[in-house]
């Protein structure tokens, strides 16, 4: 499991775009792969997805250990990358958004997100958080 660097906070991103309803159907059959990549992602605490009605989910809400985590899916999973460069070529949205957030403070409970903090003896995905 990927530890966070000292003094590091988790990260949470956010890529929420407007689909195009003419690529509608390229785009869902794009989305397992990277789904089921970023289940199993190094660092991943918590994803979901976001969208609105009737073309449902068009974005993923995710909070890693550490920035690094994000990055390293973001950028350097393959079939991630692979969907970034399918988003430009297909036209897939008609806009969107890329945003990283620092997370300072978590308020309520955590393990709603399956997140456990750092020094709990509970575990995150077999790992230790």
């Amino acid at each position: 499991m990927t530890r966070r660097a000292a003094g590091s906070r988790p990260g949470a991103g956010a890529d929420p775009g407007s689909a195009a309803a003419r690529r509608a159907a390229t785009f869902w059959r794009a989305i397992p792969p990277v789904a089921a990549a970023l289940r199993d992602a190094p660092g991943l605490l918590a994803r979901f997805g976001v969208g609105e009605a009737p073309l449902g989910w068009q974005g993923t809400v995710s909070v890693w250990r550490d920035p690094t985590d994000l990055v390293a899916f973001a950028y350097r999973h393959p079939e991630h990358r692979a969907a970034i460069m399918r988003t430009s070529t297909e036209g897939w949205y008609a806009e969107e958004l890329f945003a990283r957030f620092e997370v300072r403070d978590v308020v309520g409970d955590r393990t709603v997100l399956g997140w456990v903090a750092d020094g709990d003896s509970e575990t995150v995905k077999g790992g230790r958080a």
